[in-house]
């Protein structure tokens, strides 16, 4: 078709076209005129920074303006929230018998709108331009002009109350959360120093910082061991020499006469008597006149059998004596040389006389031998047991340092499987330690920052253009529907 044929078409049904424009225009008046009108309130919320500075306390609440507001947005439109509003400002009262709970807190939903306001700055670290939200506007859109205004309202003392709360327990649970971690941590340097605690009791004296001093006393007492082996060897030396001094000094002192000779008699003469004796029989036999002679002699002098203790007596005291000239002739002559030889027939004579005089202090009743009365042989007796006694006395010392000195050697080869052992356990207790530490220091600090927002002196909101009831509806545009 051409326009040709369309303007012939619109000449011969020109009253048609212009009824039905006109039942158009009449409709879309009609339309205009009798939909509901709409209104919308809205009220500007300002994001104000924590009144403390930053420098002195640190809020733990790091999130981004944005998702902050869209937690609280969430919040606030919470299904119960809603519920609340429309029930205490009777919104919706047509539809509320109608549709189900779920739709109509979906058509309040749709009705509130959240507009961040931003603003672009320039980050005074980085030198890059930055978004940041200072503030939001909440809107809410209903056919009760007043109605809307007082959403608006409850909706704003929401949002500042839920951010309130939000920080709060966003600080709250920081705080736990660092609590529950220092706790945890106490626990294991518990058992950590525990464990160091068992191991220091287990080596009290070989830890590491005690290797110096066990070292010194190790020094000390290889030095005061070395003395002690001199001391003892001197001491056993000078009983040596007075063993044989003792052997060679008579055990009773003589008697003297007007000229200063010695006299003999008694006792003194039969002790002399019976020596003479021991040292005849080893050379002679019983049936030599010079045996028999003192033999006659000493029963004279005792005017009894022989004393058998005192004779056994001075038999070990010269049987003593020989036997350390045999040693020394040993020691310069072998064994067949004619004083050796000599030497040790005595030594025999004098066993076996020593064997027949015990025989007969057994058999016999006679008193315990006369105690010496030589001066000098009681004080050769008399320094031989203080040497005894002083050699008792350092052997048991050197045997103190001798078992001191094993132990300190035991102590040294088990010191570096110690100190490694040592080691291990302090390095598991370090950086526990440096861990703690610094929780406890978050923990401070968190606890600082939740008094903070506690306290109101945190990042809040301040409704700063309160809602009003609007005059004219933002819906529908009747000018532009008719």
């Amino acid at each position: 078709m051409t326009w040709a044929d369309y303007a012939a078409v619109l000449r011969r049904r020109w009253r048609l076209t212009v009824l039905t424009m006109a039942l158009i225009a009449l409709g879309s008046i009609y339309i205009a005129y009798t939909l509901p009108a709409v209104y919308e309130s809205s009220a500007t919320i300002l994001i104000e920074q924590q009144g403390i500075p930053p420098e002195y306390v640190q809020t733990t609440v790091n999130a981004y303006a944005e998702e902050l507001l869209q937690g609280i947005h969430q919040r606030v439109l919470a299904a119960p929230n809603v519920a609340d509003l429309m029930e205490r400002l009777d919104l919706y009262p047509e539809d509320r018998g109608v549709l189900p709970e779920e739709d109509l807190v979906t058509l309040f939903r749709d009705s509130t709108v959240l507009t961040p306001q931003n603003v672009t700055t320039v980050h005074s670290r980085t030198g890059r331009e930055t978004i940041v939200t200072f503030g939001f506007q909440v809107t809410f859109r209903y056919p009760d002009a007043v109605k809307a205004r007082d959403v608006v309202q409850e909706l704003a003392g929401l949002y500042v109350a839920q951010n309130a709360a939000v920080r709060s327990e966003a600080a709250a649970r920081t705080t736990a959360f660092l609590d529950t971690e220092t706790v945890q941590l106490q626990d294991k340097l518990a058992e950590i120093a525990g464990r160091i605690a068992e191991f220091k009791e287990r080596h009290a004296n070989n830890l590491p910082e005690h290797q110096g001093t066990n070292l010194a006393t190790w020094e000390r007492a290889r030095t005061e061991l070395m003395d002690v082996d001199s001391r003892l060897r001197m001491a056993r030396e000078s009983k040596s020499l007075l063993e044989t001094e003792l052997a060679e000094t008579p055990r009773y002192r003589p008697v003297m006469d007007e000229t200063g000779e010695p006299v003999l008699g008694g006792v003194d003469r039969l002790a002399e008597a019976q020596q003479e004796l021991i040292r005849l029989r080893g050379r002679y036999s019983e049936s030599h006149p010079a045996i028999i002679n003192l033999r006659r002699e000493i029963a004279a002098l005792s005017s009894a059998p022989v004393n058998q203790a005192t004779l056994a007596q001075q038999i070990r005291d010269d049987l003593a004596a020989r036997r350390a000239e045999l040693a020394a002739a040993r020691e310069s002559y072998s064994d067949s040389h004619p004083d050796v030889i000599r030497l040790q027939r005595t030594v025999s004579s004098l066993e076996q006389q020593l064997t027949d005089a015990a025989n007969g202090i057994t058999g016999s009743t006679s008193s315990e031998p006369v105690a010496p009365n030589n001066p000098v042989y009681v004080s050769l007796l008399t320094r031989i047991q203080t040497a005894d006694a002083e050699i008792a006395d350092l052997t048991r010392i050197r045997n103190e340092l001798s078992a001191r000195i094993a132990e300190l050697d035991g102590l040294r080869l088990l010191a570096p499987q110690v100190e490694r052992e040592y080691d291990a356990l302090l390095q598991q207790q370090e950086p526990l330690l440096v861990q703690y530490r610094e929780l406890r220091g978050l923990e401070g600090e968190a606890l600082l920052a939740q008094n903070l927002e506690s306290g109101g002196s945190g990042e809040r909101l301040s409704l700063i253009e309160p809602p009003r009831v609007p005059a004219n509806p933002v819906s529908p545009d009747r000018i532009s529907l008719s």
